[in-house]
């Protein structure tokens, strides 16, 4: 009908003006939006037949009720999804499924509560809390509204679209510190050891299975958005892929998965930068047990005793001297019998930072100059213990000294060479230059030999060291067979 009168309308005032053309074109697709069938927009998922609510429709029907647990991360994009989704089942099946909304924090030595995303995530847990203590029949409107605008701090917003005071509800903030109300949020989240936001549990048991279905958008726009390229669609949100369906117009801004399938980490998406992943921290609070995460089991808590401690295998040498701009390696062996090794390199009782090595084993120095002379270490810590390693003790070689002392032992065949000088590359050369004896060492003072000398002639030593060389000769007057 709304078509009809348009047509009728325009038909007794054409216009063929080019804003008149977008006009009508607005009205044609506004239409069009109305009729039966047409894709309307949606916030969030509203799935019938998620997967989950599929598995509690199988537990109903072999029990009157269902415990549904909810462990999330208030401003977690994944986290607020999954209540979008949980929170239609928890209505639908209202009466039948115990929903209990618990939030992943940890509490410091202090007694402060701590979460992944800042204090203003604290705030958002708190706030929820007092809505679902005094607020109880908002409370779930409370969350949908919420999780249109999580990543913000309008939640007053939020408490209008549910029919919450803002202003009651801020004195109730005032009243209640956030680390009283959620010190048994934190004993939870350790006592289950749960790093993962969103974690569900049905029953008791931790639920595996998708939460909704994976192909869901975020948010579909109308028709009218007419959008031509994904440029259009962007939503200004790093957690979403943009896509523009030229042949509808439509916009989908589906979320990204952040999943990078290493049960240590914990993969959130962050609006403003995207996926992060960051390290799970084991604690137990257990002084007389090591903590430590394992790729394939997570978070695991040994009891500490002298089998699990740092065992050195080998130690760094007692020391070098290298030539300005040359490289040098100092490394270490090291084992423990659980979890594994992290290493800090010390130049003079400093740890080293910005060079990628100063983490590893084996700590690389490259373009060696005189900053770099000095005492080395490395300290290395496994689950029980740390210890460290013995000092390495590094210097720039100089210029070849002199050679102390050269002669030719002729008291039996064949000749032996017998020399003493300062360098690193020592050289012995015999009658027209040829080379038998090549030696290499860090720079320092050495007796140096050469073996086998049977024919008579002029020997020579050399020795060099960083650029230098010096070099001393000796008659050899016997022949050897």
């Amino acid at each position: 009908m709304a078509l009809s009168l348009t047509w009728i309308f325009l038909r007794l005032h054409l216009v063929n003006t080019v804003p008149f053309r977008a006009w009508l074109f607005f009205l044609i697709l506004t239409s069009l939006a109305n009729l039966p069938g047409t894709v309307q927009a949606t916030e969030g998922p509203q799935q019938k037949d998620s997967p989950l609510r599929n598995f509690v429709v199988q537990k109903l029907k072999t029990q009157s009720r269902v415990s549904l647990e909810l462990f999330v991360m208030s401003q977690c994009p994944y986290g607020v999804r999954a209540e979008q989704a949980i929170i239609p089942i928890v209505k639908e099946f209202r009466g039948k499924v115990d929903f209990k909304l618990h939030y992943i924090v940890s509490m410091d030595a202090t007694g402060t509560i701590q979460s992944l995303h800042g204090p203003a995530e604290v705030a958002e847990n708190t706030r929820q809390l007092l809505i679902a203590k005094h607020y109880p029949d908002q409370w779930l409107e409370y969350l949908s509204a919420r999780a249109r605008n999580y990543h913000t701090n309008a939640w007053q917003k939020a408490a209008t679209q549910a029919g919450i005071d803002s202003m009651a509800l801020s004195l109730l903030m005032q009243q209640n510190p956030p680390d009283q109300l959620l010190s048994t949020h934190s004993q939870q989240t350790h006592q289950r050891n749960i790093h993962l936001s969103p974690s569900v549990f049905v029953n008791g048991e931790r639920y595996q299975g998708a939460i909704q279905a994976p192909s869901l958008p975020i948010a579909k726009n109308s028709i009218a958005a007419g959008c031509l390229t994904a440029t259009d669609c962007n939503d200004n949100n790093a957690c979403t892929s943009d896509v523009c369906d030229v042949n509808t117009g439509f916009c989908t801004n589906t979320p990204i998965l952040c999943d990078d399938y290493n049960v240590c980490t914990i993969d959130q998406c962050d609006p403003l930068v995207g996926c992060t992943h960051q390290q799970v921290t084991c604690d137990d609070y257990n002084p007389a047990t090591g903590d430590y995460c394992d790729a394939s089991t997570g978070c695991n808590f040994v009891t500490c005793d002298a089998s699990k401690s740092v065992n050195i295998i080998s130690q760094p040498p007692v020391g070098s001297a290298v030539c300005a701009g040359s490289s040098i390696s100092i490394g270490v062996s090291a084992t423990v019998s659980n979890g594994s090794l992290k290493y800090q390199w010390y130049h003079d009782g400093n740890a080293l930072t910005g060079i990628s090595s100063a983490t590893t084993a084996t700590l690389s120095l490259a373009n060696v100059q005189s900053t770099n002379v000095g005492v080395y270490s490395v300290s290395i810590t496994g689950i029980c213990n740390s210890t460290s390693s013995t000092p390495f003790m590094l210097s720039l070689g100089g210029d070849p000294g002199p050679i102390t002392s050269l002669a030719a032992d002729e008291s039996g065949c064949p000749v032996k060479l017998v020399g003493r000088a300062t360098g690193s590359i020592f050289t012995f050369t015999g009658p027209g230059g040829y080379v038998f004896s090549n030696i290499y060492r860090q720079p320092g003072t050495y007796e140096v030999f050469a073996l086998e000398v049977k024919t008579p002639g002029t020997y020579s030593l050399q020795a060099s060291s960083c650029g230098g060389l010096v070099s001393q000769s000796v008659i050899v007057t016997r022949s050897c067979p």
